[in-house]
This record gives structure tokens, C-alpha cells and sequence, in this order.
């Protein structure tokens, strides 16, 4: 297995780093740190832990979710259980749906957009991003207790607007597909994808590095390549939603054609090369997973 060191994006580390911008971790802080690694490290599932270098954060995923993660403005179903660390004790539970960016508390919504929906992870959070040196008398959460978080990200709801060109988007690439007679398989994730050549070494997740070729060309204009290169020892999660979806249903010496909707794409802003609301196909042959 390998160790992966996560990689957190978007709008909710921003608020959380304007709460404790140009703050150092301090003593304690890292101390929990170490005693949730050791934790982990006694359990035996050290190599499978996502480890969050920004806030200490440390991610066990127990079930990678298919669909891409929220983005900000969409809406959210997230289920939860929070526990004490380390009995386990349960202290709140429940459901949180809304705006991304609205759901409470913080750390839920955090890790939220750093899960595809429908993964199924448990979060160990130093006190200090939990309810820090006060606790919650409420709910029996002593002063400066680390938190475990069990979450499931089960729903994302696109915005009207969004979802109205998901559609749209869709209903070209399908008629595209029949038109020229290709037979691509469609993943619900939202994108089709056809292979040239299987694979036959390591799948990754959606957390790893890959190293592949890829050449890009848009849908409107698929007889010239647009883009062509190599992305070495590239997080998946860094890249475009589509790739989220696509990468990990294929192993290493895969040779594949995805055909990418434009809101798992570049979306409405588009590139300097990638004009908005441009549908996508990517040849791509993924090499190594690191």
C-alpha cells in the first residue's frame, strides 16, 4: 500500500486558514498530532492514512466514494458521528445538508470537499480544530480533547445552472459517441471512456500520484490535439473532476479515452487553450502509480 500524503483544495481551507493564519502549530497541538500517529501506528493502518499537512488532520477512508466531491455553492448531504478519542465515546451524531461552505461544524464541511461523494472516512482532529481549550459541556466534550469523526459524504447536488449544462453537455457527448459509431461505456460519475489497451499493474485511488501521457482535444473539434504532455508524480485529487471520476477504474499500462462533460472540466471559465463550457476528450495512457 502506499503512503500518501493528502493534498487539501478550495474554498473551505480559506476560511479556515483566515482563522488561524500566521498562527504556528503550538506544543500541544503537536503533541495530539503525535499521539493520533502513534494511534494509528499501533493499529496497524499507518500506511493507509491520508495525512493532512496543513491542519494535522489525519483521514482513514474506508470506502472511496465513485461521484466527484462537493464544490462551493452546491449543496451537501453529510452524515455523521462524533467520538472522543481515544474510547470512542459517542458525543453528537446526526445529518448535515445544506450549502458546502454552511455546513457545521467546520471540519465537517473541510473534509467533505476533500472526499469524492459517497466515501465513507473517520477524521482524527487535534482539539484545537475541535472545540479547543473550552470543550462542550453540552455534549460532554471535555477541554482540549482530540475528536474522531466518522463521516459520509452521501449526496452533492449540482446548482440548477449547473446541472442544466451537465445535461446539455451529456446529450452532445452521447450524440457524439453514436454519430461516430463508438462504443464507450458511460460511469456515473458523468463520464464515458473507452479502452485501447488494459493494464496490468496497481489501481490507484483517487489520493495517489500517477505518472501519464495525455493528449487533449475538444469534443467540438476532436480531429486536432489541443494539449499533449506528461503529468509526473501528479495527485489525482488535483487534477479536473473528470479524472477524479476516471482514473481510478484503471490500472497501470492502461491505455483509455475519456470523454469528459465541461463541468468536470474547465467548466465555464475554461483555460488559455480550453474555451468555457468546453466538453472534453483526453487520450491517456497512465504509466506508473506512485
Amino acid at each position: 500500500m502506499k503512503v500518501t500524503r493528502l493534498i487539501l483544495f478550495g474554498m473551505m481551507s480559506i476560511i479556515i486558514s483566515s482563522c488561524i493564519n500566521n498562527e504556528d502549530p503550538n506544543k500541544q497541538t503537536n503533541q495530539e498530532i503525535a499521539q493520533i500517529d502513534q494511534y494509528l501506528q499501533n493499529l496497524g493502518v499507518a500506511e493507509d492514512v491520508l495525512y493532512d499537512n496543513n491542519y494535522g488532520f489525519r483521514f482513514l477512508v474506508g470506502q472511496y466514494g465513485e461521484y466527484p466531491p462537493p464544490h462551493q455553492g452546491q449543496k451537501v448531504t453529510v452524515h455523521y458521528i462524533g467520538r472522543l478519542f481515544p474510547s470512542e465515546t459517542v458525543f453528537d451524531s446526526g445529518t448535515k445538508e445544506g450549502d458546502l461552505q454552511e455546513i457545521t461544524p467546520l471540519v465537517l464541511g473541510y473534509s467533505a470537499q476533500n472526499l469524492m461523494t459517497n466515501s465513507q472516512a473517520r477524521i482524527y482532529v487535534p482539539s484545537k480544530y475541535g472545540y479547543g481549550e473550552e470543550g462542550n459541556s453540552t455534549l460532554g466534550v471535555p477541554p482540549n480533547a482530540i475528536l474522531i469523526y466518522d463521516v459520509w459524504v452521501e449526496k452533492t447536488e449540482r446548482t440548477a445552472l449547473e446541472q442544466s449544462r451537465f445535461e446539455t453537455d451529456s446529450t452532445s457527448i452521447a450524440n457524439y459517441l453514436e454519430a461516430n459509431q463508438i462504443s464507450a461505456t458511460y460511469n456515473p460519475g458523468g463520464i464515458w471512456y473507452t479502452v485501447t489497451e488494459p493494464g496490468t499493474g496497481d489501481y490507484p485511488n483517487v489520493y495517489n500520484s500517477i505518472t501519464c501521457q495525455y493528449s487533449l482535444k475538444l469534443l467540438s473539434n476532436p480531429g486536432t490535439n489541443i494539449e499533449t504532455g506528461t503529468l509526473t508524480q501528479t495527485n489525482i485529487f488535483g487534477l479536473i473532476d473528470g479524472f477524479k471520476v476516471a482514473m481510478p477504474l484503471f490500472n497501470e499500462g492502461t491505455k483509455a479515452t475519456f470523454y469528459i462533460p465541461s463541468g468536470l472540466g474547465y467548466g465555464p471559465n475554461g483555460t488559455s487553450s480550453v474555451p468555457a463550457n468546453s466538453n472534453l476528450i483526453y487520450d491517456i495512457t497512465l504509466t506508473t502509480v506512485h
